[in-house]
């Protein structure tokens, strides 16, 4: 917190003041964030676009316990077969027709 005091040091002393106006400042700006949309304001105004970006964590809650990876069904190609086959292993029910 360097920032918030005011060091003077000469060949005989040494004085730490608080930098109260810097304090101040910075208080006035405690728990103000700056949030950009791309959306225009016509379809979104500034208090949408805080309660979209409040409502962001249920989204993050919904896919929390989705898997990162989905899963495609295709039929599996022949190099796939030959990995499966290689390592020894069957294949994955998801890449079975």
């Amino acid at each position: 917190m360097r920032k918030h005091f005011t060091v003077a040091i000469t060949d005989r002393s040494l004085t730490v003041a608080r930098d109260q106006a810097g304090i101040d400042a910075e208080a006035r700006l405690d728990g103000i964030y700056v949030i950009r949309t791309l959306v225009p304001e016509t379809e979104l105004d500034a208090a949408g676009t805080v309660t979209a970006y409040k409502n962001l964590k249920y989204v993050e809650l919904r896919f929390a316990g989705t898997p990162a990876v989905v899963p495609v069904l295709t039929e599996p190609t022949s190099r796939q077969k030959q990995a499966f086959d290689l390592i020894g292993a069957p294949v994955p029910a998801v890449l079975r027709k």
